[in-house]
Protein backbone atom coordinates (compact mmCIF):
# COMPACT_ATOMS: atom_id res chain seq x y z
CA UNK A 1 0.00 0.00 0.00
CA UNK A 2 1.09 3.42 -0.70
CA UNK A 3 0.60 6.32 0.77
CA UNK A 4 0.02 9.67 -0.73
CA UNK A 5 1.99 12.63 0.30
CA UNK A 6 0.61 16.10 0.23
CA UNK A 7 2.59 18.86 -1.32
CA UNK A 8 3.31 21.73 0.88
CA UNK A 9 1.71 24.44 -0.57
CA UNK A 10 -1.62 22.22 -0.27
CA UNK A 11 -1.43 22.14 3.32
CA UNK A 12 -0.31 25.59 2.94
CA UNK A 13 -3.36 26.65 0.98
CA UNK A 14 -6.20 25.24 3.35
CA UNK A 15 -4.23 26.86 6.38
CA UNK A 16 -4.96 30.08 4.81
CA UNK A 17 -8.37 29.80 3.99
CA UNK A 18 -8.89 28.84 8.05
CA UNK A 19 -6.77 31.53 8.65
CA UNK A 20 -8.86 34.14 6.65
CA UNK A 21 -12.32 32.02 7.59
CA UNK A 22 -11.48 33.11 11.28
CA UNK A 23 -10.28 36.34 10.85
CA UNK A 24 -13.28 37.44 8.42
CA UNK A 25 -15.83 38.26 11.05
CA UNK A 26 -13.40 40.53 12.86
CA UNK A 27 -12.49 42.19 9.93
CA UNK A 28 -16.20 42.91 8.84
CA UNK A 29 -16.33 44.01 12.54
CA UNK A 30 -14.34 46.93 12.23
CA UNK A 31 -14.62 47.34 8.71
CA UNK A 32 -18.73 48.48 9.74
CA UNK A 33 -17.23 50.07 12.87
CA UNK A 34 -15.65 52.30 10.92
CA UNK A 35 -18.43 52.98 8.91
CA UNK A 36 -21.21 53.54 11.34
CA UNK A 37 -19.02 55.82 14.00
CA UNK A 38 -18.33 57.83 10.42
CA UNK A 39 -21.84 58.36 9.65
CA UNK A 40 -22.46 59.15 13.49
CA UNK A 41 -19.99 61.72 13.46
CA UNK A 42 -20.99 63.12 10.54
CA UNK A 43 -24.54 63.21 11.89
CA UNK A 44 -23.21 64.78 14.80
CA UNK A 45 -21.61 67.83 12.97
CA UNK A 46 -24.85 68.61 11.21
CA UNK A 47 -26.50 68.33 14.32
CA UNK A 48 -24.50 71.06 15.58
CA UNK A 49 -25.10 73.23 11.93
CA UNK A 50 -28.56 72.74 12.67
CA UNK A 51 -28.28 74.61 16.08
CA UNK A 52 -26.26 77.09 14.35
CA UNK A 53 -28.54 77.63 11.66
CA UNK A 54 -31.23 78.17 14.06
CA UNK A 55 -29.28 80.40 16.73
CA UNK A 56 -28.53 82.77 13.68
CA UNK A 57 -32.03 82.73 12.02
CA UNK A 58 -33.29 83.45 15.61
CA UNK A 59 -30.89 86.09 16.84
CA UNK A 60 -30.79 88.54 13.65
CA UNK A 61 -34.35 90.00 14.76
CA UNK A 62 -33.58 89.71 18.37
CA UNK A 63 -33.94 92.84 19.48
CA UNK A 64 -36.32 95.88 20.89
CA UNK A 65 -39.09 97.79 18.71
CA UNK A 66 -39.20 101.69 19.49
CA UNK A 67 -41.62 100.97 22.53
CA UNK A 68 -39.19 98.74 24.20
CA UNK A 69 -41.09 95.63 23.32
CA UNK A 70 -38.80 92.34 22.43
CA UNK A 71 -38.63 91.63 18.84
CA UNK A 72 -37.59 87.89 17.26
CA UNK A 73 -38.66 85.03 15.45
CA UNK A 74 -41.26 82.76 16.93
CA UNK A 75 -39.91 79.68 18.81
CA UNK A 76 -41.82 77.38 16.40
CA UNK A 77 -39.73 79.56 13.48
CA UNK A 78 -36.28 78.44 14.72
CA UNK A 79 -37.51 75.19 15.04
CA UNK A 80 -38.42 74.89 11.84
CA UNK A 81 -35.19 75.59 10.59
CA UNK A 82 -33.34 73.38 12.55
CA UNK A 83 -35.59 70.62 11.59
CA UNK A 84 -35.95 71.64 8.02
CA UNK A 85 -31.56 71.61 7.83
CA UNK A 86 -31.89 68.19 9.64
CA UNK A 87 -33.91 66.79 7.49
CA UNK A 88 -31.74 67.63 4.40
CA UNK A 89 -28.52 66.75 5.88
CA UNK A 90 -28.46 64.03 8.43
CA UNK A 91 -27.41 60.71 7.13
CA UNK A 92 -30.39 57.99 8.55
CA UNK A 93 -31.13 55.55 6.19
CA UNK A 94 -34.75 56.00 6.11
CA UNK A 95 -34.63 54.80 10.10
CA UNK A 96 -33.97 58.04 11.69
CA UNK A 97 -36.22 59.65 14.11
CA UNK A 98 -36.98 63.64 13.77
CA UNK A 99 -34.76 65.62 16.40
CA UNK A 100 -35.96 67.11 19.35
CA UNK A 101 -35.25 71.40 19.25
CA UNK A 102 -35.52 73.58 22.84
CA UNK A 103 -34.95 77.16 21.92
CA UNK A 104 -34.34 80.00 25.07
CA UNK A 105 -34.00 82.79 25.67
CA UNK A 106 -31.87 84.37 28.98
CA UNK A 107 -34.26 87.43 29.36
CA UNK A 108 -31.68 88.88 31.95
CA UNK A 109 -30.98 92.26 31.16
CA UNK A 110 -31.61 94.49 28.36
CA UNK A 111 -33.20 92.68 24.77
CA UNK A 112 -29.94 94.30 23.00
CA UNK A 113 -27.69 91.38 25.57
CA UNK A 114 -30.29 88.46 25.33
CA UNK A 115 -28.55 85.02 24.48
CA UNK A 116 -30.30 82.45 22.31
CA UNK A 117 -29.83 78.92 23.14
CA UNK A 118 -30.89 76.56 20.82
CA UNK A 119 -30.34 72.83 22.07
CA UNK A 120 -30.99 69.86 19.69
CA UNK A 121 -31.10 66.06 20.53
CA UNK A 122 -31.53 63.38 17.71
CA UNK A 123 -31.77 59.79 18.48
CA UNK A 124 -29.03 58.37 16.10
CA UNK A 125 -29.99 54.72 15.44
CA UNK A 126 -26.74 52.10 14.46
CA UNK A 127 -27.87 50.26 11.40
CA UNK A 128 -25.44 46.91 11.68
CA UNK A 129 -23.47 47.19 14.96
CA UNK A 130 -25.86 45.94 17.45
CA UNK A 131 -26.69 42.99 15.36
CA UNK A 132 -22.74 41.69 16.02
CA UNK A 133 -22.04 43.28 19.19
CA UNK A 134 -24.81 42.72 21.82
CA UNK A 135 -23.57 44.85 24.04
CA UNK A 136 -23.91 48.18 21.69
CA UNK A 137 -27.40 49.62 22.35
CA UNK A 138 -29.32 50.03 19.24
CA UNK A 139 -29.78 54.23 19.57
CA UNK A 140 -27.14 56.73 20.95
CA UNK A 141 -28.51 60.32 21.46
CA UNK A 142 -26.89 62.51 20.08
CA UNK A 143 -26.78 66.70 21.42
CA UNK A 144 -25.87 69.99 20.00
CA UNK A 145 -26.02 73.53 21.87
CA UNK A 146 -25.56 76.58 20.40
CA UNK A 147 -25.66 79.80 22.22
CA UNK A 148 -25.66 83.22 20.29
CA UNK A 149 -25.25 86.61 22.11
CA UNK A 150 -27.49 89.71 20.72
CA UNK A 151 -24.90 92.58 20.61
Amino acid sequence: MMHQIMKPESRERGASVIEFAVVLPLLLIILFGIVEFGIMFYDKAMLTNAAREGARYGIVLLGEDVSGNPIRHEDTDIIGVVTAYCGTHLVSLGVGATPTVTVTVNRAGPASLQDLTVHVQYPYSFLLLPNFLTFLSPTLTLHAEVVMKNE
